[in-house]
């Protein structure tokens, strides 16, 4: 893929999982990567460099509009501009019930973590963008969106959030040179889907996708950063699924 030499891209939760595989292949496409996450942001810019590529970490809560500035700022008073963004720090939802049982906290916790941060990224980063001339943004959204699951509607209807708030963004700034687009995992095969799915029901939900496997983290950093390439240079405003082809077969 062309066009990422030089050039500078921030990745939120990039301290695993699909974050971490998207910052090491932008580096390894000659970005400028920017870590930003929680934790595990020093060991992907480590894996980076060893590969001959630059990065930094900013550590960043993203429930934090504060630390989203700090961290957008940063990226541009170290390496001077802002091309690329990854928005894709978010949490499931552990707390699984029904709507009417659940609590405010979680509520709000998931919102904010998985929607609010979203809205804040794009506020800051635009602008940044706009200076450079143009610009891409790829936001994690999810592929529970077009069917819901029990017990989970605030990650469901925060994910909705995303795409919804994808479209309106790229429609905004189409005619300014920066295009936003969102990636709809499916059922990742991380050690956070094993914490709220039994092998069980993932040996049930591999049988039932139509590519027969567990999406990897790679399989959905390798469309983030081909969404951001100049290869989807009249790609705007979609939502993509990258899930082996689950939401076909329902």
């Amino acid at each position: 893929m062309n066009g990422f030499a030089d050039k500078v891209a921030i990745v939120t939760g990039a301290g695993s999982g699909i974050g971490r595989a998207a910052a090491l292949r932008l580096g390894s496409l000659g970005a400028k990567v920017v870590v930003a996450d929680i934790k595990g942001g020093p060991e992907t810019v480590e894996a980076i460099r060893r590969a001959g590529g630059h990065a930094l970490c900013q550590p960043t809560d993203v429930c934090e509009p504060g630390e989203i500035e700090a961290l957008v700022a940063r990226s541009v008073e170290q390496f001077g501009r802002l091309d690329y963004a990854f928005n894709n720090a978010g949490v499931a939802q552990t707390n699984r019930r029904p709507l009417h049982e659940l609590d405010l906290a979680t509520w709000q916790s998931i919102m904010d973590t998985n929607l609010r941060s979203i809205f804040l990224c794009m506020k800051h980063e635009i602008p940044r963008m706009l200076e450079a001339g143009g610009g891409a943004i790829v936001n994690t959204s999810s592929g529970v969106v077009p069917h819901g699951y029990k017990n989970i509607s605030t990650y469901v209807a925060s994910k909705a959030g995303v795409d919804a708030l994808t479209r309106v963004a790229a429609m905004e700034v189409a005619e300014r040179n920066i295009r936003i687009n969102s990636v709809n995992p499916g059922f990742v095969a991380t050690p956070l889907l094993d914490a709220i799915i039994a092998p069980a029901d993932q040996k049930r939900l591999i049988e039932r996708t139509p590519l027969r496997k567990m999406t990897t983290a790679e399989d959905v950093a390798n469309m983030a950063v081909f969404l951001l390439s100049q290869e989807a240079g009249h790609v705007t405003g979609q939502s993509v699924y990258v899930d082996g082809g689950i939401n076909v077969s329902f």
